[in-house]
């Protein structure tokens, strides 16, 4: 009975989390609509302030970017070298790519968590989504299911390091014209990798 509530709860927390991922980007969408471009705001203020005054001949010139010698730069590539001996680098998606207005981002939701005990979110599109709302979550490299990568190792905002969640599962396949990536949150604690990799795959086919 515990194990089950303490399953149902996490499920619950993720659920939020999931939602609140799309509802964050819609939000931000209407907040950039509404807000006034910075072409805009300097019109506007140029009209309305006067002429600026000529610059004090007196003022400091900007600083100049002063060039390393050699042996400062080995120094810097060894810092470099050392610190990627010495910290864990993470290899996939958490750096957002560029996004293009022009390939919108097809979403499709089978099942139910609320009601069956599962869910399964499947978003693809004709560009590269790495670093997209849910894969900012993404804390590994993953596994390779299939064509697919898989992984339940994440850092949501609420996480200081990053943790394995046994209710949720992403998936994902990238390239630089086509992606696809599953979001699947399961109840008992047993989301399908393979059932993940195969909804890639047939999603992958439909954008070729």
């Amino acid at each position: 009975m515990g194990n089950t509530y303490r399953r149902v709860v996490a499920g619950a927390v993720l659920l939020s989390a999931v939602a609140a991922c799309g509802s964050t980007d819609d939000t931000q969408s209407q907040q950039a609509k509404a807000t006034p471009t910075a072409e805009q705001s300097a019109a506007a203020q140029s009209s309305a302030s006067p002429a600026p005054e000529p610059a004090d001949p007196t003022s400091p010139a900007p600083s100049k970017t002063v060039a390393l010698t050699a042996d400062e730069k080995k120094r810097v590539e060894a810092a470099r070298e050392n610190g990627k001996k010495n910290s864990t680098e993470i290899t996939h998606p958490l750096t957002a790519a560029a996004q293009s207005p022009d390939a919108p981002v097809n979403a499709k939701t089978y099942g139910s968590a609320r009601k069956e005990g599962r869910e399964i979110h499947v978003y693809s599109a004709r560009r590269d989504l790495t670093g997209y709302r849910e894969l900012r979550w993404v804390a590994a490299a993953g596994k390779k299911v299939g064509n697919a990568n898989c992984t339940q190792t994440f850092k949501l905002a609420n996480d200081k390091t990053p943790k394995v969640k046994p209710n949720l599962l992403i998936c994902w396949r990238m390239s630089a014209d086509r992606s696809v990536y599953t979001v699947s949150v399961d109840l008992d604690g047993k989301p399908s990798k393979k059932q993940s990799a195969r909804m890639i795959d047939a999603e992958w086919r439909k954008l070729s």
